[in-house]
């Protein structure tokens, strides 16, 4: 019985970010690596979310703002602007987020599931809310968060030596 009650309460990780004034979490499973922000090298005729690339350990990485996936406006880097790398289809990509803050544990009792809400801006990407004392945490899916024709074309202008093994 006890059994149960623990698998049923099945704590879950998730790592947490800032983008605007907003608090998101997405699953730390996803999360390959977070790095500090870097020279972005632009990369011409790509979609305004894709802001370049960067090179990290010998791999050329595309990079995504956030920031304009949801609409916002650009902001200058500082010191708490991170990349998340996270691997989409064999492929390194480069998450850009105005800060990093922790990683939070959710009971399933502490999640608003994105399906059992009635919200007109519900998406795919979206997995639920998190239930904190101070801010809610929004749950999303990094790799669905951006539309598959983005990385569609960073698949395809992406040389092979980039993509993982």
């Amino acid at each position: 019985m006890e059994e149960e009650l623990t698998q049923t309460h099945e704590q879950q990780k998730y790592l947490s970010f800032k983008v605007g004034e907003e608090l998101y979490g997405t699953p730390v499973q996803v999360v390959r690596e977070i790095i500090r922000h870097s020279k972005i090298t632009s990369v011409p005729d790509s979609p305004e979310v894709v802001k370049g690339v960067i090179n990290i350990r010998g791999k050329i990485v595309p990079v995504i703002s956030l920031r304009k996936k949801f609409s916002l406006e650009d902001s200058d880097f500082n010191q708490d602007t991170c990349f998340i790398i996270i691997d989409v289809e064999d492929v390194q990509v480069g998450i850009i987020v105005d800060q990093v803050c922790d990683v939070k544990e959710f009971s399933d009792d502490q999640v608003e599931l994105a399906g059992k809400m009635n919200t007109v801006h519900a998406t795919d990407y979206l997995i639920g809310i998190g239930k904190t004392e101070s801010q809610p945490v929004i749950m999303i899916d990094l790799a669905k968060a951006l539309s598959l024709e983005y990385f569609d074309q960073i698949i395809q202008n992406t040389p092979l030596e980039a993509r993982s093994a």
